[in-house]
């Protein structure tokens, strides 16, 4: 019995910082429209990176901004984008708390449009 206690309690302690981390973020496919690439890089947080299929030119876009505590973590603050597509002549961009944004994909303006 006692050795079971033992046991347990060193699997805790060895699963915990694992058990702490968050999830890898959900995988986002570009979407291509126009000749244009519409992409995230996570290491990026709250990014469009838009790159011209002809010209290889890249523009990165910022959609949203995270006000990190810096009592807490950094990576359980993170709010990931885990969808973006295409709605008229506008890119639809959802996060991970489920805040959805539209920018413009003329003038690449971004506004937050609802929850």
């Amino acid at each position: 019995m006692k050795n079971r206690f033992i046991l347990s309690i060193g699997l805790m302690l060895l699963l915990n910082p694992l058990l702490s981390k968050r999830l890898e973020p959900t995988k986002v496919n570009s979407v291509l429209h126009n000749g244009k690439e519409y992409s995230i890089n996570h290491s990026k947080i709250g990014t469009i990176l838009v790159r011209d299929k002809d010209s290889k030119k890249e523009k990165i876009v910022t959609v949203y901004t995270i006000d990190y505590d810096p009592n807490l973590e950094k990576d359980i603050q993170d709010v990931f984008i885990k969808s973006i597509k295409i709605y008229n002549q506008s890119l639809l961009i959802q996060n991970e708390r489920g805040v959805l944004y539209e920018m413009n994909l003329e003038t690449y303006e971004v506004k937050k449009i609802g929850k």
